[in-house]
Order: structure tokens, then C-alpha cells, then sequence
């Protein structure tokens, strides 16, 4: 079958043409440098009710529900929200991450008309440190 042999040779030669021209070839890919791969950016925040009346969060400290978790990107790309769940806790997700200029952003918590906040009013989340943000409160009324 001498003409398969032909065939074969000029798709192997086609082939290398075709990479050559459209700047593919194998070594190119080898030697290029990566793409950044984009992470996805979490923040957390956590409402908790002092039971201990200590003034910081314990371990006992109950969560509170129905809290609102807001970050905001210092008027750059807006203010994003999550609600707290059973545990005092919400998560925010940033697909694709933030970039450099985005930080550092603002974190609060809002709607918890029953509690009295106790520290902190807003926490400043950093690119590098961590993005979680404890806060307490108390009973209002309560002193």
C-alpha cells in the first residue's frame, strides 16, 4: 500500500505547517508562561449574642439568625450581602476574585433590631489577612 505511506507523510507535513503558521507548535505551549488562574474571593461574617456578658467572643456564644453580613467595595464595584443562618454566620462569594484595587473593603452588620451591638461597628478586611469578621452583641436593653 504505497499510497497510505504518501498520505500519511503529507497530513504528518500538513500538520506541522498548519502549527508552524498559526504559532501552536508544541514547543511554544511548553515555553509560554501560565495564565493567572482567577480564585474566587470569600468573606465571612458571624453575629454572636454575649451570653457571658464578657464582652468578647467565647466559644458558648450563641449565633444569631437573620442578621444581614455586608461587604462593601468602597463605592468601586458596589455593596454585596448575605443573610446569617442558624449558626450567626453568612458567606459572600466573589467569583473570579477581586483585584488589587478593590481592597482593602469594608465589612458590617446590619437588621438585628432586637440586639444591641457591641463591638465592632465595621471591620476592615485586608487582600492579605483574613476575611472574616466576628461581631457581638447584646440583648437590647440589656446592661
Amino acid at each position: 500500500m504505497p499510497g497510505n505511506n504518501k498520505t500519511s507523510n503529507f497530513i504528518t507535513v500538513f500538520i506541522c505547517v498548519l502549527l508552524t503558521l498559526t504559532g501552536c507548535g508544541f514547543s511554544d505551549n511548553l515555553s509560554a508562561s501560565p495564565e493567572p488562574v482567577l480564585a474566587d474571593t470569600f468573606f465571612f461574617g458571624c453575629a454572636y449574642l454575649d451570653t457571658n456578658g464578657d464582652g468578647e467572643v467565647d466559644e458558648g456564644d450563641q449565633g444569631i439568625e437573620d442578621g444581614r453580613f455586608v461587604v462593601d467595595f468602597n463605592g468601586l464595584r458596589g455593596v454585596f450581602a448575605a443573610s446569617t443562618g442558624e449558626d450567626g454566620c453568612a458567606t459572600i462569594v466573589i467569583p473570579g476574585g477581586l483585584p488589587e484595587e478593590d481592597w482593602p473593603v469594608t465589612g458590617r452588620m446590619e437588621s438585628l433590631s432586637d440586639y444591641e451591638l457591641i463591638s465592632p461597628e465595621e471591620v476592615i478586611l485586608d487582600q492579605r489577612g483574613s476575611h472574616r469578621a466576628d461581631f457581638l452583641y447584646m440583648a437590647r436593653g440589656q446592661h
